[in-house]
């Protein structure tokens, strides 16, 4: 066949054609006619047959370009030639179908990452809030170092003095969540709200559906019960009809007037089913520090200058009610206070994301330009044709953009379908107005990363053949160049590769054990084993603590009586939920000084069964017993945590000692009976604050306890007795919803979503490059065992073992992982120092994680190595010898 071929080429092929590449094309058949024996006879005559059409199909139009002038001035358009090699590339893929879908899945996947990740950031970190003008909105609160406390809220007297005399605004408003039962009988059900002042609709500039927000006259203490409810309360619970105003809508069992129906976009900054006024009073300059505000800035006024003028409102207040100035104002970007605490994970997301995006990009490069110099003899060819430079590295961009738009539509997909993915959890990972969303600038963020990635893969090939196109071009057509710059070449590409990965695997290890850490971190009470719910009372039916403990005390009493239930105990605020605070001196105390810190105190009411439900263990004295600090006897008593057991008593032992609150000057103290170990009411990495417990039997007809939160120990399934008690609660109290229907488990679980989130993500990441970078090492070797092909041949020939060949290929996946290494551990030792402020329990230089990343790496690229190890040490030489003649 190939006599038959050299016959074909000398009978229609031009002279110049013949003289330039005819050995070029001989060669090139002969290594698809050996290639092509592999797979049988029928595919040997099928390429032979392909091979000899194609001279007799090109023949004429090679005499014409040849013949007079047509072959000086024939020049294609711009576009026809994009079309042709468009074409050619779909071709060239096509005939290797296997390789192809192998790039193609890795640029995917990169490129999927990439958009997902900067979809989910662009959402939260740059993508404008849904009001206008809202680069103009800011966060209001107040601080206090003296309390301990970086955000204390708003008290409502102070906010009044600053909306009067702070200039430096256009408006501000106060907000606070509330959570209310909402509906009558069977369809109450427990949604979240929030309590505002009247003109928080306007500082956002939020225009309602339908009605008006209220007035200044119905947000005053004991006003009107009027209420704005959002789109889709409107909708749910009365059929979005436009009768809708004037009509009520129970809250908390209290009818309440309609008066307006909010946009979607004031789902803001929690997403809620309804607006109630706060009614404060201006007047009393001792409400609880309790809202949350947001202020519209006047048009270029910056941060420093609004907080210069809050602080020149707070001077009247520092002068009359506040003299040694604990509380002082604080202002902050809005965005910043909003997502400040994804900062440190979007960060990390997105440089893990675009490490992935560069090693795809390498291993893809590498695997184009190992194609690239296999077409070598092909290039020759188009030379002698009379291809230019420009027009052969043309067609080889063409190639890679073709390729790299393919893989830009399947990741866009993939990203949809991820994104799609979160945001059905995405209440418990981000915001409701920051969710993600494909939009335009997604859109060219794709195109984008399309682009960079055509470019990047498709220069080194584009560059490779076009150094061999003017070395044909100078000599009159060639057959190989000098194999050494090629595979330094691809060992540099799949270097960067090891690298790149090792810095991934390092740091997502890293991350990964801190995520374990903060799991392994002992919360203070038991989460296994414990159910729990959350019930809170209408004051209007119940108004006072009498009757609402009396309500829940049936609750325990019969919660308890159900099989498996081993404790029943009721709590003000569970774990993880809620924090209620005040200040308390110790008897005997000594005025402490202005410098001094003062902390916040937790205070909460508890049944004598809580301490056992929830597993909170005793470190000295007893709990307190049932009727035990009844309000009757005015003889209150306490069991403190070790913090509130430090603070006011510093090295010696609190049972038996008496404190009170700070203001208060009765001889009403209460008696510490014993001391428990810290519960992290705040979460996992939240700073341990004092706390103490009281009775509820401590509580009379003054005092208010509404809502309470349940825990239910069982020596059976928790997950399993959720159902039952929401069955038996509604037997109870029918009308009243249950919310917060988890496992003690579960919760424990949602506190943790972000750090789970990071490292899963990092490990997934990081197990893509290992996988990319094992691909790399395996095309590299399998390269340089097919260019080596004869030399190994030889080898063998003249006596080298099959043993000798596996190392020398081994030994060469060796030293390229290892350089790696060498590049990517110093890289990750940088890296884990830039995290080590998210790092907790582990060193950003922890042995363990750098010696199971290297060992890892090195199994992984020994593996790589292996297979075309042992393709090499099964050569025959007599066979490639001959096949090389």
């Amino acid at each position: 066949m190939r006599t038959l071929y050299r016959l074909l080429l000398a009978l229609f092929l031009p002279r110049t054609l013949r003289k330039a590449h005819g050995r070029d094309m001989q060669a090139l058949f002969s290594e698809t006619i050996t290639e092509a024996r592999v797979r049988g006879r029928a595919a040997e005559l099928k390429a032979a047959l392909a091979g000899m059409l194609d001279i007799a199909s090109r023949a004429p139009r090679e005499h014409w370009l040849r013949s007079g002038p047509a072959h000086t001035q024939h020049q294609e358009h711009p576009v026809q030639s994009f079309l042709i090699d468009v074409r050619h590339a779909f071709r060239s893929f096509t005939r290797h179908p296997g390789a192809t879908a192998l790039v193609l899945s890795t640029l995917t996947l990169a490129v999927g990452a990439n958009i997902a990740v900067f979809t989910l950031l662009d959402g939260v970190f740059r993508r404008p809030f849904p009001f206008p003008a809202s680069d103009r909105l800011v966060y209001l609160n107040e601080r206090a170092p003296k309390w301990n406390l970086d955000y204390t809220n708003i008290n409502f007297a102070d906010f009044v003095a600053w909306r009067e005399r702070a200039n430096a605004f256009e408006g501000m408003a106060l907000f606070q969540s509330a959570s209310r039962n909402i509906g009558n009988g069977d369809r109450a059900e427990r949604v979240l709200g929030l309590r505002v002042t009247h003109d928080f609709a306007s500082v956002l500039r939020v225009p309602l559906v339908l009605g008006r927000m209220f007035s200044a006259a119905e947000d005053l203490p004991n006003g009107p019960p009027v209420v704005v409810i959002s789109v889709s309360t409107w909708k749910n619970q009365f059929g979005g009809t436009n009768d809708v105003l004037g009509k009520t809508l129970r809250i908390n069992s209290v009818p309440h007037t309609i008066v307006g129906i909010l946009p979607a976009e004031a789902g803001f900054p929690i997403q809620c089913a309804f607006w109630l006024p706060i009614g404060g009073d201006p007047a009393d300059q001792h409400q609880s520090y309790s809202f949350d505000g947001i202020g519209r800035l006047k048009p270029k006024i910056t941060l420093a200058q609004a907080t210069q003028s809050l602080f020149d409102a707070q001077a009247n207040i520092w002068a009359v009610r506040d003299t040694a100035r604990v509380v002082s104002p604080l202002v902050l970007s809005l965005r910043e206070r909003l997502v400040g605490n994804y900062r440190a994970t979007g960060t990390t997301l997105a440089l893990a994301a675009a490490l992935v995006f560069c090693i795809a990009c390498a291993n893809v490069a590498g695997t184009m330009l190992a194609r690239s110099i296999a077409r070598q003899s092909e290039v020759g060819i188009r030379v002698a044709l009379g291809a230019s430079s420009r027009r052969i590295v043309s067609q080889l961009l063409t190639e890679s953009f073709v390729l790299s738009a393919a893989a830009g539509l399947l990741g866009a997909i993939l990203a949809k379908t991820g994104i799609a993915l979160l945001v059905r959890n995405a209440d418990e990972l981000l915001p409701p107005w920051a969710l993600p969303e494909i939009d335009a600038t997604s859109v060219l963020f794709s195109a984008a990363i399309v682009a960079v990635a055509a470019l990047l893969f498709g220069l080194a090939p584009a560059l490779q053949l076009r150094k061999h196109v003017a070395k044909a071009s100078s000599v009159g057509g060639t057959r190989s160049t000098s194999a050494l710059p090629e595979r330094r070449l691809l060992n540099a590409l799949v270097v960067s590769e090891v690298a790149l990965a090792t810095c991934l695997l390092i740091t997502g290890g890293l991350l990964f054990k801190s995520y374990d850490a903060v799991r392994n971190i002992q919360p203070g009470f038991q989460s296994d084993g414990v159910a729990t719910f959350q019930l809170s009372l209408p004051h209007s039916v119940y108004p006072n603590a009498t009757q609402q403990v009396a309500v829940f005390h049936r609750v325990q009493e019969r919660l308890s009586a159900l099989p498996g239930v081993d404790h029943v105990g009721l709590v003000n605020c569970l774990p993880l939920s809620c924090r209620n605070g005040n200040f308390y001196r110790a008897e005997g105390e000594a005025p402490r000084s202005s410098g001094d810190i003062d902390p916040v105190v937790n205070t909460r009411y508890a049944t004598s069964d809580y301490f056992a439900a929830m597993g909170i263990q005793l470190k000295s004295g007893r709990f307190f017993r049932d009727g035990e600090g009844s309000s009757k006897l005015r003889k209150r008593v306490a069991v403190i945590n070790e913090q509130f057991a430090e603070h006011l008593w510093p090295g010696a032992l609190a049972e038996g000692k008496r404190f009170t609150s700070r203001d208060n000057t009765a001889d009403n103290w209460i008696t510490v009976v014993g001391v428990v170990r810290d519960v992290r009411h705040g979460g996992l990495l939240e700073p341990i604050i004092p706390d103490f417990y009281m009775s509820t039997t401590a509580l009379d007809s003054t005092d208010e306890f509404s809502s309470v939160g349940v825990a239910v120990h069982t020596r059976a399934s928790a997950d399993e007795l959720l159902p039952v008690l929401r069955r038996v609660a509604r037997e109870i109290i029918p009308d009243i919803p249950l919310f917060e229907v988890r496992t003690m488990r579960d919760v424990l679980d949602r506190s943790m979503t972000q750090q789970r989130l990071v490292a899963f993500s990092l490990a997934a990441l990081a197990a893509i490059a290992m996988c990319l970078s094992m691909g790399g090492i395996y095309a590299v070797l399998s390269y340089v065992v097919g260019r080596r092909r004869r030399e190994i041949a030889i080898r063998m020939a003249v006596g080298a073992q099959r043993g000798q060949v596996v190392r020398m290929v081994l030994r060469q996946g060796a030293a390229i992982t290892a350089a790696g290494l060498l590049i990517g551990v110093p890289l990750a030792a940088a890296g884990a120092r830039a995290l080590s402020a998210t790092l907790v329990g582990v060193s950003p230089s922890d042995p363990a994680v750098y010696a199971f990343a290297v060992v890892l790496l090195a199994v992984v690229a020994t593996v790589a190595a292996v297979i075309p190890a042992l393709r090499a040490a099964r050569f025959e030489p007599k066979s490639v010898l001959s096949a090389s003649v």
